[in-house]
């Protein structure tokens, strides 16, 4: 005959009398589950392939519970960059914890995205800093390079004295009779 594999659970906190049962009585409870609410009255009996019993399997949400949750969210707020998951989250169901742990990692991947975008948008202003600065002292090497063409253009020269060390700087061209044979105007 053909057969359905049904995997079933049952028990927990508010049905702990269900740990006393043997594992005949336990075929019975789940068989009269199924026939209430899936299998038709004319289904074969159940043909058991396996059973595992786990009297403390499935965490129990206590009270405060709760509150537990509204303070991981707070956590959560205030850490950036921390998530915290588990079936104590969404409850305990192999479904509900693969779905909260897909969408959750949605939320952690955009978070890291936009970790990302910020980290290269702070080497983007440096390096706009960096180049600024450059900017600055190049425009500052030119001004300097300019001025010294506009003396030079005006006629200002540096004379050496002949026996000092002193530098005069005269805003005057000599005239070419005191110019020496040195090129040096003599100091009166």
């Amino acid at each position: 005959e053909d057969y359905n594999l049904l995997l079933n659970h049952i028990g927990g906190s508010r049905d702990v009398g269900i740990a006393e049962l043997t594992e005949e009585e336990l075929v019975s409870e789940v068989d009269k589950g199924c026939r209430q609410v899936l299998l038709k009255d004319d289904a074969p009996e159940p043909l058991v392939v396996g059973m595992k019993v786990w009297p403390t399997a499935i965490p129990q949400y206590e009270l405060g519970h709760a509150e537990i949750l509204e303070e991981l969210e707070e956590l959560e707020q205030t850490v950036d960059g921390l998530w915290i998951c588990g079936n104590y989250r969404t409850g305990v169901a192999f479904p509900d914890c693969v779905t909260f742990g897909y969408e959750h990692a949605k939320v952690v991947l955009e978070y890291l995205k936009e970790e990302e975008g910020k980290e290269q948008s702070a080497v983007v202003a440096k390096d706009a800093i960096e180049e600024e600065k450059i900017e600055k002292v190049v425009e500052a090497e030119e001004a300097e390079k300019a001025e010294e063409e506009a003396k030079v253009e005006e006629g200002e020269k540096l004379v050496v004295a002949e026996d000092s060390d002193d530098v005069v700087d005269t805003d005057e061209k000599s005239p070419p009779s005191l110019i020496d044979d040195k090129g040096k105007t003599p100091v009166a």
